[in-house]
Protein backbone atom coordinates (compact mmCIF):
# COMPACT_ATOMS: atom_id res chain seq x y z
CA UNK A 1 0.00 0.00 0.00
CA UNK A 2 1.84 2.92 -0.85
CA UNK A 3 1.26 6.12 1.98
CA UNK A 4 -0.54 9.17 1.02
CA UNK A 5 0.50 12.58 0.25
CA UNK A 6 -1.14 15.45 1.22
CA UNK A 7 0.31 18.94 0.31
CA UNK A 8 -1.10 21.65 2.04
CA UNK A 9 -0.25 25.56 2.35
CA UNK A 10 1.44 26.51 6.00
CA UNK A 11 2.65 29.54 7.66
CA UNK A 12 5.90 29.66 10.05
CA UNK A 13 4.88 31.67 13.19
CA UNK A 14 7.17 32.09 16.52
CA UNK A 15 6.69 29.63 19.26
CA UNK A 16 4.11 31.26 21.68
CA UNK A 17 4.98 29.12 24.72
CA UNK A 18 8.67 31.07 23.93
CA UNK A 19 7.11 34.81 23.58
CA UNK A 20 7.94 37.19 26.25
CA UNK A 21 6.12 40.40 26.97
CA UNK A 22 7.41 43.57 28.63
CA UNK A 23 4.84 45.17 29.92
CA UNK A 24 5.80 47.75 32.61
CA UNK A 25 4.43 48.03 36.01
CA UNK A 26 4.32 51.77 36.56
CA UNK A 27 3.16 54.73 34.22
CA UNK A 28 5.51 57.14 32.90
CA UNK A 29 6.90 58.48 29.77
CA UNK A 30 9.65 57.47 26.89
CA UNK A 31 12.51 59.29 27.66
CA UNK A 32 14.84 57.65 25.27
CA UNK A 33 14.22 54.37 23.02
CA UNK A 34 17.26 52.10 22.90
CA UNK A 35 15.35 49.15 21.06
CA UNK A 36 13.22 51.03 18.23
CA UNK A 37 12.41 48.73 15.48
CA UNK A 38 10.39 45.12 15.11
CA UNK A 39 12.65 42.50 14.36
CA UNK A 40 15.61 44.06 16.35
CA UNK A 41 17.59 40.90 18.14
CA UNK A 42 17.95 41.31 21.96
CA UNK A 43 19.35 39.48 24.53
CA UNK A 44 18.46 38.97 28.19
CA UNK A 45 19.54 42.19 30.49
CA UNK A 46 19.86 44.16 27.53
CA UNK A 47 18.30 48.20 28.05
CA UNK A 48 15.57 48.32 25.92
CA UNK A 49 14.16 51.85 26.70
CA UNK A 50 14.29 54.49 29.67
CA UNK A 51 11.53 55.75 31.11
CA UNK A 52 10.82 58.87 33.43
CA UNK A 53 7.91 58.24 35.62
CA UNK A 54 7.47 60.92 38.66
CA UNK A 55 5.75 57.94 40.83
CA UNK A 56 9.60 56.16 40.65
CA UNK A 57 11.05 59.18 41.59
CA UNK A 58 9.17 59.61 44.36
CA UNK A 59 9.94 56.30 45.66
CA UNK A 60 13.66 56.62 44.91
CA UNK A 61 13.22 59.91 47.55
CA UNK A 62 11.56 57.66 49.80
CA UNK A 63 14.50 55.58 49.75
CA UNK A 64 17.48 57.95 50.23
CA UNK A 65 15.40 59.28 53.60
CA UNK A 66 15.30 56.13 54.41
CA UNK A 67 19.09 55.19 54.32
CA UNK A 68 19.50 58.45 56.11
CA UNK A 69 17.21 57.95 58.74
CA UNK A 70 18.70 54.69 59.24
CA UNK A 71 21.99 55.76 59.34
CA UNK A 72 21.34 59.00 61.92
CA UNK A 73 18.46 57.06 64.58
CA UNK A 74 19.93 56.98 67.68
CA UNK A 75 17.13 55.76 69.73
CA UNK A 76 16.56 51.55 69.27
CA UNK A 77 12.55 52.36 68.43
CA UNK A 78 13.53 55.05 65.99
CA UNK A 79 16.24 52.69 64.11
CA UNK A 80 13.57 50.01 63.75
CA UNK A 81 11.23 52.44 62.37
CA UNK A 82 13.61 53.82 59.84
CA UNK A 83 14.53 50.14 59.04
CA UNK A 84 11.15 49.36 58.37
CA UNK A 85 10.40 52.34 56.26
CA UNK A 86 13.97 51.27 54.29
CA UNK A 87 12.87 47.60 53.74
CA UNK A 88 9.23 48.66 52.27
CA UNK A 89 10.88 51.39 50.08
CA UNK A 90 13.57 48.32 48.66
CA UNK A 91 10.52 46.82 48.37
CA UNK A 92 8.52 49.05 46.20
CA UNK A 93 10.95 49.66 43.74
CA UNK A 94 11.68 46.28 43.40
CA UNK A 95 7.99 45.94 42.75
CA UNK A 96 8.41 48.25 40.27
CA UNK A 97 11.07 45.77 38.26
CA UNK A 98 14.03 48.11 39.40
CA UNK A 99 17.15 45.74 39.39
CA UNK A 100 18.97 45.10 42.75
CA UNK A 101 21.96 47.02 41.40
CA UNK A 102 19.86 50.11 40.61
CA UNK A 103 18.17 50.14 44.24
CA UNK A 104 22.16 49.69 46.04
CA UNK A 105 23.25 52.22 43.51
CA UNK A 106 20.59 54.98 44.89
CA UNK A 107 21.06 54.11 48.51
CA UNK A 108 24.99 54.94 48.35
CA UNK A 109 25.25 57.68 46.02
CA UNK A 110 22.09 59.17 47.92
CA UNK A 111 21.06 60.74 44.52
CA UNK A 112 17.68 59.82 42.69
CA UNK A 113 17.67 59.40 39.02
CA UNK A 114 14.44 61.13 36.62
CA UNK A 115 14.62 57.21 34.32
CA UNK A 116 14.52 53.94 35.06
CA UNK A 117 16.37 51.72 32.54
CA UNK A 118 13.76 48.68 31.24
CA UNK A 119 15.90 46.20 30.54
CA UNK A 120 14.80 42.90 28.09
CA UNK A 121 13.70 39.65 30.06
CA UNK A 122 14.54 37.46 27.32
CA UNK A 123 16.81 36.29 24.34
CA UNK A 124 15.23 36.70 21.17
CA UNK A 125 14.06 39.28 18.50
CA UNK A 126 11.26 41.96 19.08
CA UNK A 127 8.06 40.99 17.13
CA UNK A 128 6.08 43.59 18.44
CA UNK A 129 7.31 47.10 19.34
CA UNK A 130 4.43 49.55 20.20
CA UNK A 131 5.94 52.47 21.86
CA UNK A 132 7.93 55.31 20.14
CA UNK A 133 10.17 58.83 22.45
CA UNK A 134 7.93 60.76 24.05
CA UNK A 135 4.98 58.05 24.43
CA UNK A 136 2.99 58.10 28.21
CA UNK A 137 2.73 54.20 28.67
CA UNK A 138 0.98 52.88 31.24
CA UNK A 139 1.36 50.06 33.68
CA UNK A 140 0.10 46.78 31.95
CA UNK A 141 0.39 48.02 28.37
CA UNK A 142 2.40 45.70 26.24
CA UNK A 143 5.48 47.92 24.56
CA UNK A 144 7.69 45.04 23.63
CA UNK A 145 6.93 41.41 22.66
CA UNK A 146 9.81 39.09 22.10
CA UNK A 147 10.19 35.78 20.18
CA UNK A 148 12.67 33.57 21.04
CA UNK A 149 13.05 32.16 17.41
CA UNK A 150 15.01 29.12 17.44
CA UNK A 151 12.08 26.79 17.69
CA UNK A 152 9.08 27.71 15.40
CA UNK A 153 6.08 26.30 14.36
CA UNK A 154 4.72 25.58 10.80
CA UNK A 155 1.27 26.25 11.02
CA UNK A 156 -0.57 24.31 8.42
CA UNK A 157 -3.93 23.85 6.60
CA UNK A 158 -5.67 20.65 6.02
CA UNK A 159 -8.42 20.63 3.99
CA UNK A 160 -11.31 18.41 5.81
CA UNK A 161 -11.74 15.84 3.07
CA UNK A 162 -7.50 15.11 4.01
CA UNK A 163 -7.87 15.26 7.81
CA UNK A 164 -8.63 11.01 7.80
CA UNK A 165 -4.92 10.97 6.01
CA UNK A 166 -2.86 12.73 9.51
CA UNK A 167 -2.87 11.80 12.41
CA UNK A 168 -1.05 13.59 15.72
CA UNK A 169 2.80 12.82 15.83
CA UNK A 170 3.08 12.06 11.96
CA UNK A 171 5.69 12.73 10.29
CA UNK A 172 5.75 15.86 7.58
CA UNK A 173 8.36 17.54 5.21
CA UNK A 174 8.14 21.27 4.63
CA UNK A 175 9.35 22.84 1.79
CA UNK A 176 9.78 26.73 1.23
Amino acid sequence: ELPALVRTVGYVVYDETRLTTVSPKIDGWVEELMIDFTGAPVTTGEPLMRLYSPALVIAQEELVLAVRLVRDATADRARQNAEEMLSSARRRLAYWDVPTDEILRIEESGEPTKTITLLAPATGIVVEKNVVEGDRIMPGMTVFQIADLSRVWVEAEVFEKDLALVALGQRATVTF
